[in-house]
């Protein structure tokens, strides 16, 4: 996730660095036929738009796979009649197997 967002905030400022350096750059008129010098900023911009997005789709995709995640560990942790095992009823936490009292709200859980 930081690589994501690392590459996002590098495509961002390199895009804005191209743009202000094109906007800029009066020798050349950066319309077709594009002289060499041309091409290559236009490649560059091209390449720090395209890392910002990859970076967007980086981030999509860890959120996604992380609330996925989620769901399965929800259901492996379904117990007897649909309550979730190792899970703090009233509060919710986490528990590591054989608690018998929640950490967090001290709720004391029944033995089943």
């Amino acid at each position: 996730m930081i690589v994501s967002y690392l590459c996002i905030v590098l495509g961002i400022m390199g895009s804005a660095f191209m743009i202000a350096f094109i906007g800029q750059d009066t020798r050349y008129t950066y319309a077709p036929p594009f002289t060499d010098h041309e091409m290559t900023m236009l490649f560059f911009l091209v390449v720090c738009v395209a890392l910002a997005a990859a970076g967007v789709l980086g981030v999509i995709f860890s959120v996604v796979k992380k609330r996925q995640e989620d769901a399965l560990q929800r259901i492996q942790n379904m117990g007897a009649e649909g309550v979730r095992k190792d899970v703090c009823p009233h509060c919710g936490l986490n528990l590591a197997s054989g608690v018998k009292v929640c950490p967090r709200c001290g709720y004391k859980k029944e033995d089943s």
